[in-house]
């Protein structure tokens, strides 16, 4: 129930921007709520481990979240293959959680490389999407 309200806050938000009707005030208000669930979901960091693998690399280590380099033949977090980004990363609290993309906000086709923006914390996973 809950990752369904969060949904229709998310779709409330990109309806009202698209039309050109969404308030400053309401805008604020769900980032606001938003916030307080993101809140509730996290847990304690682990220390984290920087991705090792050959081609995988971070380029911007931010607080709360990471902009990562995802090389040709390899998935973000579908257990498909063997070369998983999501296993390079370890300790943050979204990487547990399916219902958030293990954190990541983007996926690239793995024949593809390309930029992936990871949110280390729920509180940046949905900055990140607002």
């Amino acid at each position: 129930k809950r990752k369904a309200t969060e949904d229709d806050l998310l779709t409330v938000l990109w309806a009202g921007s698209f039309s050109g009707l969404l308030s400053t005030a309401l805008r604020r208000t769900v980032q606001r709520v938003l916030h307080q669930l993101a809140i509730s979901l996290e847990r304690p960091v682990i220390p984290q481990q920087k991705p090792t693998g050959p081609g995988a690399k971070i380029l911007q280590d931010l607080e709360d979240r990471l902009v990562i380099f995802k090389p040709a033949g390899w998935e973000v977090c579908d257990g498909n293959l063997n070369r998983q980004l999501q296993d390079v990363l370890h300790g943050w609290p979204t990487l547990q959680s399916p219902d958030h993309d293990y954190g990541f906000l983007h996926r690239v086709d793995v024949p593809c490389s390309g930029l992936i923006l990871f949110a280390k914390t729920f509180p940046a996973f949905y900055d990140l999407q607002v």
